[in-house]
Formats: structure tokens, C-alpha cells, sequence
């Protein structure tokens, strides 16, 4: 199956349009709901004091700290940011009224990657992609560079082993056609935690993706069903 990144997250794109299209002509509609456990970050942005050297309005995730602390697996990254607002690629104009921005920084702020295009009148998603070459640890600062409202935002890691160690909220991962109203989704638990094996009721893989994330205001109580992960066979 395919994850589209870039497709909202928070109302219905191009791609759950088209599922619901489909599922509404009787068609049986099957995809997985993601291999993105919870690694994913959601609120709604809380303006702070920006330090000297940082530039925006910085992101309050809790006590005044706009560093999120991140421990960083060797390997490649991909965490897009989205919020709610106009999509102008959907033909919703203007378009986004809120431009923010995410970047990774180390412990005193200083700037190690970080993508900050102009959102303004476009479409409100940043993709901040990156490599890691040895096991580390990192900071995630999201800045607001223009607009009034104070928007819902939600941070995905779609690629890379990260740990959020702190202000985690755990927040859902289904997104995309995997969270159209007309899809039936799946996710997975590993075959040994299931009643067949004393484990009742049975658990989700912890990397397969969790559901809660509202629609429009709508939780689509995702994912539909859960198949087993892994089979127990003779092969040692």
C-alpha cells in the first residue's frame, strides 16, 4: 500500500475522496492503516517569547519549552508538519492563512536542518526530511513566520526510528486514504498476542498505526480491522 504524505490531515484530500467515490459505487475499498505506531505529535500552536537567534514566534509545548526532545536512530527521516487550514491546491482560496515552520536543533537552538518555505496563500504542509549517521539525540522547534490565528497542527514521522522523550501526546497516525470514511482499514498484531495464544483481548503491533485523528471534527474510529503480523509455521 502507499501513504501520500502530503495528503491532509485533517479533512478529506484528493486521494479519501477518491476512495469514498469508489466505496460509494459498492466497491470494496482494503488499505493499511500505516507502520507509523504513534510517533506523532498534535496540538494547537501556543505562542512563547522567541530567544535571542531564533526567528518566528516559537511553538510552547509545555512550561515555556519550545525544544522537544528527540532521540535519533541511525537511518533516513521524513516528519511532515500540516495544520488546519485552507488548502489552496484544493481549490480552497485564499489558502493557508498561517504559515509555520519546523526545524531540528540542537540543545541552544542552533539550526541543524530545517525547511521554511513560504506557506502563505499555498498549502499549509512542510516536510522536513533528513539523515542521521550515528545514534544521537536532537531537539523539534516549530515557529510560526506569519498569521494571527493560533491553528491545530499535527507532526507525523512517516521515516526514521525517533523517540519523542517528552510533551509526547501519542497522537494518531491514520491519515490520508487510510482515514477516509470509505476505506476499510487494517492494522496488525503480532499472532502470539492474540486469544489463540492467552492474550485477550488480543494488542496492536506497536508499529502499526493508532486511529483517533479528527476529520472535519469527525473521529472515524480507525482502523477497521487488525490481521495478524508474522505466522507460526514450522520453520524455525
Amino acid at each position: 500500500d502507499i501513504t501520500f504524505i502530503t495528503e491532509p490531515f485533517f479533512q478529506d484530500g484528493v486521494v479519501a475522496r477518491a476512495v469514498n467515490q469508489v466505496a460509494d459505487h459498492g466497491v470494496a475499498y482494503f488499505t493499511a492503516a500505516g507502520n507509523y505506531g504513534n510517533k506523532s505529535y498534535e496540538g494547537t500552536f501556543l505562542p512563547t517569547v522567541a530567544p535571542q537567534g531564533i526567528f518566528g514566534v516559537p511553538h510552547d509545548f509545555g512550561g515555556g519549552d519550545i525544544f522537544q526532545h528527540l532521540t535519533l536512530g541511525r537511518g533516513s527521516y521524513t516528519i511532515v508538519l500540516q495544520w488546519e487550514d485552507s488548502i489552496y491546491s484544493l481549490g480552497q482560496l485564499p489558502g493557508a492563512l498561517t504559515d509555520l515552520d519546523i526545524y531540528l536543533v540542537d540543545n541552544d537552538g542552533t539550526v541543524l536542518f530545517g525547511f521554511n518555505r513560504d506557506n502563505i496563500w499555498g498549502d499549509p504542509v512542510e516536510v522536513l526530511s533528513f539523515s542521521v549517521r550515528a545514534p544521537t539525540s536532537a531537539n523539534i522547534l516549530i515557529t510560526k513566520a506569519w498569521g494571527a490565528q493560533n491553528v491545530k497542527f499535527k507532526y507525523i514521522i512517516f521515516r526514521g526510528e525517533a523517540t519523542i522523550d517528552e510533551h509526547n501526546t501519542a497522537s494518531s497516525t491514520i491519515v490520508g486514504q487510510a482515514n477516509a470514511a470509505g476505506a476499510m482499514t487494517v492494522g496488525a498484531a503480532l499472532y502470539l498476542y492474540t486469544p489463540a495464544f492467552g492474550q485477550s483481548p488480543p494488542t496492536i503491533a506497536t508499529f502499526s498505526s493508532t486511529g483517533g485523528g479528527l476529520v472535519n471534527g469527525v473521529d472515524r474510529m480507525k482502523p477497521d480491522f487488525v490481521g495478524p503480523n508474522g505466522g507460526n509455521t514450522t520453520v524455525t
